[in-house]
């Protein structure tokens, strides 16, 4: 099954926003991330409880 993806383009009909420049942007926000992580534990505890609650829906908000 394929997957839906969607190109944003100006009032000329220029591209915005291609699925490209959306993965370059996740993939540089992880390296960030990864980078800090490690260096400051307030970013390690935020991302340890947002994984929490990923990974336990039902329970979510007492993870946050």
């Amino acid at each position: 099954m394929g997957s839906v993806d969607i190109v944003m383009t100006d009032k000329d009909g220029n591209v915005v926003d291609t699925r490209q420049d959306r993965i370059e942007k996740k993939k540089s926000a992880g390296e960030l991330i990864e980078k800090h992580r490690s260096a400051d534990a307030l970013v390690d505890a935020l991302l340890s409880s947002h994984q929490a609650s990923v990974k336990d829906p039902a329970n979510e908000l007492v993870h946050l």
